[in-house]
């Protein structure tokens, strides 16, 4: 390949200046690495503002530019356990407003906002009903999906023979893998037994064609979970122990 710079359409640009831009590959940091980094501090922490992890990041990687740090939160927001609320880092109050998955791709990220983890909520108080419950969050994000992955085969048989009965606020994998190498995300909120009865060719075809790898994060929130016997619920707590 070969360019003619004397026929005009190119511009010069300083080495500082494409280091800036990321366009240097030796300078280049994926923003997975960035975001893992970022997972670390709220793993850590619990909640964090967005400044604090700008500068945690900045730390790690001198190279990176704000508007990076900036698209790496709106993509942890985006994922499986993460919200954004606007308040004070330590509040107890659960704020008016938490934004998280398709609310934050339109959100305004200021520095002074937090990212908070779903165990932090949980712990705060901050989940929708009093008696519901975040399960398997002693285990690391991966395990913790194959568990509920694994669990998809079984819970509308429950649910249809009657052994299964609460409703589930959130049920959320992230970053499954298809044959291509393409991923997907199936997340489902406020399921009641109606709907987790039909959704059986669903978990089949789901488990048929896709998963878990390194990369895969899973969540999943009973309603309510003062039934001793319900069969999801001693599953989900056994797979805990």
């Amino acid at each position: 390949m070969s360019a003619d710079i004397l026929r005009g359409g190119y511009s010069l640009i300083t080495v500082t200046g494409a280091r800036k831009r990321g366009w240097l590959e030796k300078d280049h940091v994926p923003p997975e690495k960035l975001q893992s980094r970022m997972k670390e501090v709220l793993a850590a922490s619990g909640a964090a503002t967005v400044s604090d992890l700008k500068e945690a990041v900045k730390a790690a990687y001198s190279n990176v530019s704000d508007e990076q740090i900036v698209e790496c939160v709106r993509e942890v927001m985006k994922s499986a356990g993460y919200s954004c609320y606007v308040g004070d880092l330590n509040q107890q109050e659960r704020p008016e407003k938490l934004i998280d998955s398709y609310g934050a791709q339109f959100h305004d990220i200021k520095d002074t906002d937090i990212i908070i983890t779903q165990n932090e909520k949980s712990e705060r108080g901050w989940l929708e009903a009093a008696a519901s419950a975040a399960f398997l969050d002693n285990l690391d994000a991966k395990e913790r999906a194959d568990r509920i992955y694994r669990s998809l085969k079984n819970i509308s048989g429950w649910y249809n023979r009657g052994k299964a009965r609460q409703d589930i606020a959130e049920l959320d994998l992230v970053n499954l893998k298809l044959p291509s190498g393409a991923t997907m995300r199936i997340r489902f909120e406020d399921l009641t037994p109606r709907d987790i009865k039909k959704l059986d060719e669903l978990f089949a075809d789901i488990l048929g064609v896709a998963e878990v790898t390194n990369n895969t994060e899973g969540y999943i929130t009973i309603q309510d979970t003062s039934d001793e016997e319900d069969e999801l619920i001693k599953e989900l707590r056994k797979q805990g122990e």
